[in-house]
């Protein structure tokens, strides 16, 4: 979030997290405490961090870096955790999951993309080299300006199909980590069976 303190209308969904896993640490990202992990374990990227011009894309960026530093799982504020992590939490895979396929058209198709992977819930072992990858492919883009191509859902489409080990990618149905679209639809129904969380949209 912006600042340290969580706003009321997310706190419920934060501790949700920690309702459903006791056992997991749980820390909060301000901006401020980003920009410090940042300068402090990948000042090779700080230049591109500052340079982003908006705070959704810094935000965007610094998840890519935490999940390479620390691994675990990353879960947007306006997330909502729905069962215990048990089942992913020995995955020595990244774990994504697809966007709502309402979200795919026409944003995927104009851009080549067979579909979205969502950013906004993603797990990781620590030290995985997919997400320097990711940053990698980010840098070459630092041009573009448009948040989902810079580095929100098409990069991260683009990179998990130009990443050289595919098998090292878990890709799971839109209803393990966001099962509603933006309109509240549940458009995918519950393929795949699993569902551990819920996107609210409202961050």
């Amino acid at each position: 979030w912006k600042t340290d303190l969580v706003p009321d209308a997310f706190r419920a969904w934060c501790e949700s997290w920690s309702t459903f896993n006791p056992d997991w640490d749980r820390q909060m990202w301000s901006d401020r405490r980003l920009l410090e992990f940042v300068a402090e374990h990948y000042p090779e990227f700080l230049d591109l961090y500052c340079s982003l011009p908006s705070g959704v894309m810094r935000a965007d960026a610094g998840r890519y870096m935490l999940l390479h530093h620390f691994g675990g799982l990353y879960a947007d504020i306006d997330t909502e955790c729905l069962a215990p992590l048990d089942v992913i939490a020995d995955e020595t895979r990244v774990v994504l999951s697809l966007e709502p396929s309402t979200h795919w058209q026409p944003i995927a198709s104009q851009r080549g993309l067979p579909h979205l992977i969502f950013n906004g819930i993603m797990a990781s072992p620590a030290g995985h080299p997919f997400w320097l990858h990711v940053l990698g492919l980010m840098q070459k883009n630092r041009e573009a300006r448009n948040v989902i191509d810079a580095t929100g859902p098409c990069l991260l489409t683009a990179a998990r199909l130009s990443f050289s080990d595919p098998s090292a990618i878990s890709l799971a149905p839109s209803t393990l980590f966001n099962g509603r679209d933006k309109e509240g639809n549940e458009p995918d129904g519950r393929a795949g069976g699993q569902r551990l969380a819920l996107h609210h949209w409202a961050g």
